[in-house]
């Protein structure tokens, strides 16, 4: 066999530094025998199976460790590349990573954390959450004149301590929110009525994202509950959804970048979700704000913005968002692509009078946090650690969860009698201590059972219930036959009285439990586990 021969300096530069790295060693003429290649892929086990660009690498043999420091796996910039090229032919390279000199025999491959990323996530969390909390109180004032118009109709009560809530940064919301949902859906299907000839005058491209609406809402809904596998799903759909309409040429264009010419936005995205809690209150306090604002103000928006809805404003929201990703690794093209949406949002608002102003709060407090996005996305990448076995001559697979087990538990504002989780929350909250006095509230597996002050139970068959929000229609339903209410707006309105919120108690059993005590502990139930988990 004739030596082999060193690898051409311009094929070598046309492959991610390691790659051309491990070419580069190859295995003495002796020892060849004894060593061999260490194959590893990395990647999320999210539906688009996200590679793991750019992790520090530790390869260890049976001697020992033989590589630690210098070593990543491959990303776009490996190969020059960034989010919203066509990189088709590099997707099966990414995450990868190849080693020649190991002693053949066991290898563990370990993606390694940088020590200090840890410390630098927690100061950029705690610092874009209490932006975030700022912005949510100083919305309350500015959406005053709205509110107190349509406060006569009685919806706002339904919204108000869910907004209440995101204001404070208590995130817990969402698993509370099914009443909040329902009663959306009744009001925003009525915005065409409400704007009248504003309605009418809308163009066709307007019109085709209105009829999206539900897609796109539920898009930042599932960004804001971590839902990756969903959130995915749903960029697909509406990117499907989408293409070919005149007049989206655009936002069809992009959609199709994110899904089709990406890979390394996702990875931020999903250790964002992992590690930190941003996203959580970075989507209930936009969308928060997006839905408790009244219809009298989408009406009010629809009659000057020349068509801006809330599909669009939802949207520009998601890009923005989605732009921090991108800016995080490295992806300028694609994040200026995003921007410049968002930034003619913002332009036609701008127009919309008082009510356009509101809504430009949003988005100037999106810009403000959009630094410190971008700082920890990079803080996050440091921070990925993962461990495999395996053997030379083998690929090894690194596959790290893209979505952890949806847990919420009480951490503040109170004390545990016991294991977190598996214990008694005592809440310091005065609305929750006034329903249970000297009592705490029981959890087991993280869950808390709010049986013993239930004031009922609405019991339906297995398989009836899903998780989401339709499952309080259902109690509306029920309830509506059973008193004889004419509507289920009355029947929504006749718990609202009582001061009862419905919680999911089992998969067939759905409870009528105090708001005062629901809506004031920090908790996930059986509807996040109907979702599988999210």
């Amino acid at each position: 066999m004739s030596p082999r021969l060193p690898p051409d300096p311009a094929e070598v530069s046309m492959r991610s530094e390691r790659s051309a790295y491990a070419e580069a060693i190859p295995p003495g003429d002796v020892t060849a025998p004894c060593r061999g290649p260490v194959l590893v892929c990395a990647e999320y086990n999210d539906r688009w199976r996200t590679p793991v660009t750019m992790a520090p690498l530790r390869i260890t043999d049976m001697n020992g460790v033989v590589l630690d420091g210098g070593a990543r796996t491959q990303g776009l910039p490996s190969f020059g590349m960034q989010d919203g090229q066509d990189i088709e032919g590099l997707r099966p390279e990414l995450g990868r990573f190849n080693f020649n000199d190991a002693e053949r025999g066991p290898i563990t491959a370990e993606l390694v954390p940088d020590p200090s990323a840890a410390a630098e996530i927690a100061q950029l969390e705690a610092e874009i959450i209490e932006a975030l909390r700022a912005f949510a109180a100083s919305m309350d004032t500015a959406l005053q004149p709205w509110i107190l118009a349509w406060e006569d109709s009685g919806w706002w009560g339904v919204a108000k301590s869910l907004f209440e809530g995101a204001k404070k940064g208590f995130t817990a919301w969402w698993e509370g929110e099914g009443e909040f949902w329902s009663a959306v859906g009744d009001w925003i299907s009525s915005l065409p009525e409400m704007a009248g000839e504003a309605w009418d005058s809308l163009t066709a491209s307007a019109r085709a994202l209105w009829e999206n609406r539900d897609r796109i809402i539920q898009i930042l809904r599932d960004l804001a509950e971590g839902s990756i596998e969903a959130f995915e799903a749903g960029i697909e759909a509406l990117k499907d959804a989408l293409a070919g309409i005149p007049g989206l040429e655009e936002i069809a264009e992009t959609l199709r970048q994110l899904v089709e010419q990406s890979a390394e936005w996702a990875g931020a995205m999903i250790e964002m979700v992992k590690q930190t809690r941003v996203l959580d209150v970075l989507g209930a306090t936009m969308l928060g704000v997006v839905m408790t604002t009244t219809p009298n103000f989408w009406a009010d928006m629809i009659g000057t913005a020349g068509g801006y809805l809330i599909p669009e404003i939802v949207l520009a929201i998601i890009f923005a968002i989605i732009a921090a990703f991108t800016g995080g690794t490295g992806g300028a093209a694609l994040a200026a692509r995003l921007t410049a949406f968002v930034t003619r949002v913002t332009a036609q608002l701008s127009r919309a009078g008082r009510a356009g102003h509101v809504v430009l709060r949003m988005f100037a407090t999106l810009r403000s946090v959009t630094d410190k996005m971008i700082d920890l996305v990079k803080a996050l990448k440091r921070n990925v650690a993962e461990k495999r076995t395996g053997a030379t001559d083998a690929e090894i697979p690194i596959v790290r969860k893209a979505e952890n087990p949806r847990t919420r538990l009480p951490r503040s504002n109170g004390r545990w009698d016991g294991e977190p989780g598996n214990g008694t929350w005592y809440p310091d909250n005065p609305d929750a201590k006034k329903v249970l006095g000297d009592k705490g509230v029981p959890f087991k597996d993280g869950r808390p059972d709010f049986s013993q002050w239930s004031k009922g139970n609405v019991e339906f068959e297995p398989g009836v219930l899903d998780g989401t929000s339709a499952d309080f229609t259902k109690v509306y339903e029920q309830l509506k036959e059973a008193r004889g209410l004419s509507s289920n707006n009355a029947a929504r309105q006749l718990l609202r009285d009582a001061g009862l919120t419905p919680h999911h108690s089992s998969d067939t059993v759905i409870q009528l439990i105090p708001s005062d005590l629901h809506n004031n502990i920090p908790h996930v139930g059986s509807a996040s586990d109907m979702r599988g988990g999210v």
